[in-house]
């Protein structure tokens, strides 16, 4: 009876580890344009790597009779290695390498142990639940950037139609930035206390902002509005660039997207961008305003560093 639950158990981890291989490399579904979604795709690692390392374990670590310690660091060890590795491998699949997926193979490596070890079953007293508390404190630390992106992408379908309003910190993990550098602050700007978001430009043939997640259906709405405060003494340029899910499709083309050009005077400069012209700026089709996926600034071949202080970005009726 023993022996048929092993090998029931065996075939369970090895489907599953087959399964979450399949969805790593070669399902192209693209669920993860939500951030939530993105999250729970990312758990996916944890699954895969207690998958691995429980062959890892039973094939490799534990026939050595290690002492429980060494066992535990080459868990941690081989999971790095190995999910360094996928990371490479995906890039020929046209994805990019995430240190922060190698985190998490890591975590399903430390829970592999704790679920697999027999030494860590059999041991007693301090050395147990020292280990136990080390794997527990290690996951919790390591999940803690995805649940700073699920709690900002609850507040952020709350706050809709503001894509942003510069009053969390947790904001920031909207953007996506290129040679420049972001932060949520409380400044007095005239006088007035307000909630901005700071960006320093620096030197970069495009150094870039990029607003990557937000609610991307603006049908409904007239305009898009929003604040730009230039501090120096003399008049600056910045671009705004809008895109639509299709826009990949075309190869990115320049006259694929709606492209602004906007002249900051010294001071606050008041923006507001007629929607009806975002979604007619495409050359030879209509964007498509109900799957918007990309709001960018950046500048064009910058010599010395601008800092910027943005509003909120909001929608309006």
């Amino acid at each position: 009876m023993l022996d048929k639950f092993k090998k029931q158990q065996n075939w369970i981890i090895s489907l599953s580890f087959v399964v979450t291989v399949y969805l790593v490399f070669f399902f192209n579904v693209d669920i993860t344009r939500y951030r939530i979604f993105q999250e729970l795709w990312n758990l996916g690692h944890i699954i895969l790597f207690i998958g691995i390392n429980y062959f890892v374990y039973k094939k490799l670590v534990n026939p050595l009779k290690l002492p429980i310690i060494i066992e535990l660091l080459l868990i941690i060890i081989s999971s790095c290695v190995i999910g360094y590795t996928i990371e490479i491998l995906q890039t020929f699949t046209g994805r990019n390498k995430s240190n922060y997926d190698v985190l998490l193979d890591m975590v399903g490596g430390g829970v592999a142990f704790y679920l697999f070890s027999k030494k860590l079953n059999v041991t007693r007293g301090y050395l147990k639940y020292g280990l136990s508390f080390l794997v527990l404190t290690f996951t919790i630390v390591s999940l803690y950037p995805m649940y700073v992106n699920v709690v900002d992408a609850i507040n952020q379908n709350n706050d809709f139609p503001v894509l942003l309003s510069n009053t969390n910190k947790r904001e920031i993990t909207r953007l996506k930035i290129d040679k420049t550098e972001v932060a949520v602050i409380e400044k007095k700007i005239s006088g007035v206390l307000s909630h901005v978001l700071k960006i320093t430009f620096n030197p970069a043939k495009y150094p870039t902002v990029g607003l990557q997640s937000f609610n991307e259906k603006w049908t409904g709405f007239n305009s898009l509005v929003f604040s730009i405060y230039n501090p120096a003494p003399i008049s600056s340029v910045i671009i705004m660039r809008i895109h639509d899910r299709e826009h990949k499709t075309n190869n990115f083309e320049f006259n694929d997207r709606f492209n602004y050009r906007i002249k900051l005077k010294t001071g606050w400069n008041k923006v507001r961008v007629n929607l009806a012209k975002i979604k007619s700026a495409p050359l030879n089709r209509e964007m498509n305003m109900d799957k918007i996926e990309g709001l960018m600034f950046f500048k064009i071949n910058l010599k010395n560093p601008e800092t910027l202080y943005f509003s909120e970005i909001k929608l309006i009726k």
